[in-house]
């Protein structure tokens, strides 16, 4: 049996005639950043073009059409125009300097209506009419970054499309992609890779051109997923670019592939299940997952792909099988890394006496290569290594194993299949240790829909831990693994009917002694199809979800932290994708002015809701993209202007100055600047947090008044008065 293939999506679905677009600006054709390559919580939704750090370059329609909207702001994309065509696609050019006149009169009067520096002004076809290879624009720095040109391909729906499918949006590219990195993730309870539950990472190492091999055999039991970390650069350019196609090939067979042709942007947040935020937070580096797991949706799959690209051993014929992950450029350089796999399940077997000998029961001893045996004094010092190749006693699956020479209390059997798998280690004792005064404790972690529990001591396992979860009224026992003398780990999948506290008990022979441990905790499982409330913290928290909220089962948990006197929970785990909207209650113990309820997921703190909107100070407000910290905080700090100057040549103002708000944020909108009563527009580098006006028209000789009024988010606001002379 194979993997499900994960089908690419076809170019030939996006409706639009590539041969129709031009080169949008006379700045140069290098590309520093190409399309779908990560961003903290969105997809890069077009190409970057190097304008050589220098603004005031042309920038044209690449086809025919009309502007379409007009939209400036002081942060992001900044100063950016949207030109529909015909066939209802759409092209995007950002990061402007200005627009060509006409249009540029346009924003200037919309402006001047707002009395604001943003605008955000719909046009029709007859308003701003435009050819190809008119020029609409002028390139800068605008919003967040260095001089540069972003330019997109939207289509009818505004997603976005890959501008480079179009051959007239490409550079010459004769070197295909680097490859650094393979990680493969366990995807299940039961799923061991290189006999561990973590993600393991591989470097690959260069083997000739275009080549790349992973030198250690990887061995996999259960379900698992690749991830690859490769880079992409062009001829002329330092600038590394993402990849444009990913393949993988098990046994020479193709499992998953997928071109990056199309990204959501209304449900931008769904990088997640595209790149590994694991891996990224872990310090690894950016991967881009081999694998979709579920039906859900998947920003560059088909729709109804049901674990596309997920790799279950049970699949394949027990033992070695290769691997091979090609990287492909939009110009079409490939590069590949191969690699060995080992499909089988680690030996499994129990001792079941002992005295001069210890006699080892295996399920199937047919596979087994090797028995190691090691000794230690007290369980933690000094193991000595012993190497046994056994040989078959008369049940063809019982060993006997003669004990060791020499002075020990405790012997370690681990064994090891023809193909280099290790079993769990299992522990014999001659002699258990006396002394007391030793730790037994219980963690758990909640990850990939089940939940790990972690059985750890100061001192030794004499007795393994038997361990149950109790869940509402019923209870189940949790099957636990020997990972060392002094650690077990197990796992369970939790019930999805039943929302509120799991209970966890352990009972366990600690250095001779019988030993208890407990842990417990609150899980809310969100399904998908369905629709529910839970109450927390005594319901000073409320959750509402509806059907659409969850990809897959959310086992949801909710940490209070109330250590600096504001309501604060964590909803975990942190980097969960949500499908929809996450409705959220908190209750504040009393009305505070200017106090608001903040949201900090992968990017800054937002602010959700500055005010209270139900009964008894209740703040009410949707989590959209990602579960993460939900805070109540008090902001009633004005923001601030520093470093104001004015000064005055050919008796034309230049005023320059910087805002700050170290609470709720600027609020753009409500930034107002005048001279003499007269509005005055000035532009704002949000990025850098600094304005600047410069006057287009001469002032009277004589004093004048500057006025600057500030708001922010949580409604503080600030006025400044400046006079000036102007000579």
């Amino acid at each position: 049996m194979r993997a499900a293939v994960a089908a690419p999506s076809p170019a030939g679905s996006i409706r639009t005639d590539f041969s129709d677009y031009i080169w949008p600006t006379d700045a140069g054709t290098i590309v520093t950043s190409t399309f779908a390559e990560f961003r903290t919580m969105h997809f890069h939704g077009g190409i970057d073009i190097s304008t050589g750090d220098r603004t005031g370059y042309q920038v044209y329609a690449s086809r025919d059409g009309y502007v379409s909207r007009i939209y400036i702001w002081p942060t992001g994309y900044g100063k950016m125009l949207f030109v529909r065509h015909r066939d209802g696609y759409t092209t995007v050019y950002a990061h402007l300097s200005r627009f060509a006149p006409a249009i540029n009169a346009r924003a200037q009067q919309e402006q001047l209506r707002t009395e604001s520096y943003p605008v955000n002004i719909e046009c029709g076809p007859e308003d701003f009419p435009v050819g190809k290879g008119d020029v609409i624009a002028f390139s800068g720095e605008t919003g967040i970054g260095s001089p540069h040109l972003h330019f997109e391909i939207r289509d009818e729906n505004l997603d976005a499309v890959n501008p480079q499918l179009s051959e007239h949006l490409r550079m010459a590219d004769g070197i295909a992609p680097a490859i650094s990195k393979v990680a493969i993730t366990p995807l299940g309870e039961n799923t061991r890779v290189h006999g561990g539950w973590e993600t393991q990472v591989y470097r690959a190492r260069s083997v000739g051109e275009k080549r790349y091999s992973i030198s250690e055999t990887v061995n996999i039991t259960g379900r698992a997923g690749f991830a690859i970390s490769a880079r992409d650069r062009t001829e002329g350019s330092r600038f590394r670019r993402g990849v444009y196609r990913n393949s993988l090939y098990i046994d020479g067979g193709l499992v998953y592939s997928v071109g990056l042709e199309r990204a959501p942007m209304r449900n931008a947040h769904q990088i997640g299940l595209y790149y590994d935020w694991d891996l990224l937070d872990r310090g690894q580096g950016r991967f881009e997952r081999l694998y979709a797991e579920g039906s859900g949706p998947h920003p560059f799959l088909p729709s109804g792909s049901r674990d596309s690209g997920v790799i279950n051993s049970k699949d394949f014929a027990e033992g070695r099988h290769t691997f091979r992950i090609v990287c492909e450029d939009i110009a079409g350089n490939k590069s590949e890394v191969n690699g060995t796999l080992v499909f089988n399940h680690p030996p499994d077997f129990q001792i079941e006496s002992s005295g001069p000998e210890i006699a080892v029961q295996f399920a199937d001893f047919s596979t087994i290569d090797r028995i190691l045996v090691s000794t230690a004094r007290d369980g933690v010092t000094g193991w000595s290594l012993h190497t046994v190749i056994p040989k078959r006693s008369i049940n063809g699956n019982l060993v006997r194993i003669p004990l060791p020479t020499g002075n020990f209390d405790v012997v370690k059997i681990v064994a090891q299949n023809v193909w280099g798998t290790r079993s769990a280690p299992q522990f014999h004792f001659v002699r258990k240790p006396s002394f007391v005064g030793q730790s037994f404790g219980l963690e758990h972690a909640v990850e990939n829909g089940y939940v790990r529990v972690l059985a750890k001591t100061s001192g030794m396992f004499t007795v393994p831990p038997v361990v149950r979860v109790h869940e509402g009224q019923g209870q189940r026992p949790v099957p636990m693994q020997p990972s060392d003398i002094d650690t077990y780990v197990g796992a369970f999948k939790p019930a999805e009917s039943f929302a509120g506290l799991r209970k966890i008990a352990a009972d366990a022979e600690v250095n001779g002694h019988r030993l208890s441990a407990f842990d417990e905790f609150n899980l809310y499982p969100i399904v998908p199809g369905k629709s529910g409330t839970f109450s927390v913290d005594d319901g000073r928290l409320l959750i509402d979800y509806d059907s659409l909220t969850a990809y897959s089962t959310i086992y949801m948990e909710v940490e209070k932290d109330g250590a600096h006197g504001e309501t604060a929970y964590t909803l975990l785990p942190l980097r969960t994708v949500l499908g929809g909207a996450l409705q959220v209650s908190v209750f504040a113990d009393s009305a505070v002015k200017h106090q608001g309820l903040y949201f900090r997921g992968r990017g800054s703190r937002d602010l959700l809701a500055p005010s209270p909107t139900g009964p008894g100070n209740m703040f009410r407000a949707k989590i959209t993209k990602t579960l993460g910290d939900l805070f109540l905080d008090v902001d009633d700090s004005p923001p601030s202007v520093s470093s104001l100057h004015v000064s005055a040549p050919s008796r034309r103002p230049v005023v320059t100055f910087r805002i700050s708000d170290g609470g709720s944020g600027i609020e753009y909108d409500g930034l107002k600047m005048y001279i003499d009563e007269n509005v005055a527009i000035p532009e704002i580098d949000g990025e850098h947090r600094r304005v600047l006006y410069q006057a287009s028209d001469p002032l009277e000789r004589g004093n004048h008044l500057l006025t600057i009024r500030l708001k922010d988010r949580a409604g503080n606001s600030n006025s400044i008065e400046r006079r000036f002379f102007v000579h």
